[in-house]
């Protein structure tokens, strides 16, 4: 079986889902948190409403959005979606 050559109509419908795929932005789980005011303040917030999270649970460094994250899923059985939601509510 011989595969089939594009003739120009297959080029043209090549050329117009490349262009609508090239207008897409890729979706990015591992954004950065955006917190309201200072990450002390969020901190504070959080150990009040959860009272078993310690320092380290909270302990918060740039670019690492995602072990802190990880640490709050793990001693609060929440998602992460979840607790990103409700970090950047704070």
């Amino acid at each position: 079986m011989r595969p089939k050559r594009l003739g120009h109509s297959g080029q043209a419908d090549f050329q117009a889902t490349k262009h609508r795929i090239s207008g897409v932005t890729p979706f990015d789980m591992t954004t950065k948190l955006q917190v309201k005011g200072s990450w002390n303040e969020v901190k504070g917030k959080l150990k009040q409403k959860y009272g078993q999270l310690t320092d380290d649970d909270l302990s918060f460094a740039e670019g690492k959005e995602d072990e802190l994250l990880g640490r709050l899923q793990r001693r609060l059985g929440k998602s992460k979606e979840e607790l990103r939601a409700e970090i950047e509510k704070l």
